[in-house]
């Protein structure tokens, strides 16, 4: 096997062979969703008190 992996490396390395990434992955829908909300959400859900201790406010 491990000559026929050089062999594709080599390959795609000359363009002989076209490089296969596969399918996109899929996003978790939830995820997506939370990254939306970013620093904004997270900094109304914040106490003052933590706030303080992350050192954003002085």
């Amino acid at each position: 096997m491990p000559q026929f992996e050089i062999l594709t490396v080599m390959r795609i390395a000359t363009r002989e062979q076209p490089e296969d990434y596969g399918d996109a992955p899929t996003k978790n829908q939830a995820a997506a969703e939370l990254g939306r909300k970013g620093g904004k959400k997270r900094a109304e859900s914040m106490t003052l008190e933590r706030d303080c201790q992350e050192g954003s406010v002085l």
